[in-house]
């Protein structure tokens, strides 16, 4: 015979005080830290789908988002760079403020299809401030915006 739970009816709970704790818990602004280890200064958070909102609705497929500073502030002007099977792209970070003040966006067709891009952060040497993110775009109209957030960790 196995061994099994018994759900009582009637939930018991503990002795609980009744005043509220004195005691505070702090929680971190957000997820991000500073590595001055790291190998690149941004690191990308994940990838997000969502529907193109403005007039081309579904004849839309694009590549977007933005780039947060170690204290949440926007950072623009950085090269944002999409590379795909005969695909290759540069804009800057404050050129779409339709997502936030570093927003980017790069159409990479006019209807949703799957494909496999790759996006990273260009300094004004051109080389990588971030690592090449493989993104791979979404099928329906529901997911032809591909929205990725890229967060500062080290010095650049």
């Amino acid at each position: 015979m196995t061994p099994s739970l018994t759900l009582s009816p009637t939930p018991v709970l503990p002795n609980l005080p009744t005043q509220p704790s004195e005691r505070t818990i702090e929680t971190p602004a957000s997820d991000v830290f500073f590595d001055p280890n790291a190998r690149y200064p941004f690191n990308a958070r994940a990838v997000r789908y969502q529907p193109n909102t403005r007039d081309e609705g579904c004849q839309w497929l694009s590549i977007a988002g933005n780039i947060i500073g170690r204290n949440q502030e926007p950072i623009t002007d950085l090269a944002v760079e999409v590379k795909g099977t005969d695909f290759e792209f540069v804009t800057f970070s404050g050129t779409a403020s339709a997502f936030g003040p570093s927003g980017f966006e790069i159409q990479v067709g006019t209807q949703p299809f799957e494909d496999t891009y790759f996006v990273r952060l260009l300094g004004p040497d051109g080389l990588p401030l971030s690592e090449e993110v493989e993104i791979l775009t979404g099928t329906t109209c529901e997911t032809n915006v591909v929205f990725i957030e890229f967060t500062q960790i080290g010095d650049f």
